[in-house]
């Protein structure tokens, strides 16, 4: 999954702008949800400061700092668990769709490289 779709997942499901330069606490949290998601759980294989960038020019640290306190706030607040496991559930299956999918088309594809071999081997043994 990529950072745009889990910004844009985040910010339809709570209906807020990550990128909104705000301190309204609702906002700041769904921006933790959002830096660790972008961290655990993207294939673009972000950096923490290019993923604060996604977002408009956050860096690292607020970034790792943004982390650090999803955990927190995971661990220790029920009412903010509350509201995000059912998102986090939406988007693990969502994840478990693409990965299975993914394995599809990978398995298509060496199929059809499989079969382009096996051509090309016959070609050869023509030739010579």
């Amino acid at each position: 999954m990529t950072t745009q779709k889990i910004k844009e997942l985040v910010e339809d499901y709570y209906n807020v702008n990550l990128s909104e330069k705000t301190r309204r606490r609702h906002v700041v949290h769904f921006r933790f949800l959002y830096y660790h998601l972008a961290y655990n759980h993207t294939s673009d294989g972000y950096s923490l400061d290019a993923i604060g960038k996604t977002l408009g020019g956050f860096d690292h640290a607020t970034v790792l700092y943004g982390i650090k306190q999803y955990k927190d706030l995971y661990e220790f607040d029920k009412r903010f668990r509350k509201m995000v496991d059912p998102f986090i559930n939406e988007i693990e299956q969502e994840m478990e769709v693409n990965t299975a999918e993914n394995t599809r088309n990978l398995r298509r594809q060496v199929r059809r490289m499989k079969d382009k071999i096996i051509q090309m081997e016959k070609q050869l043994e023509e030739i010579f």
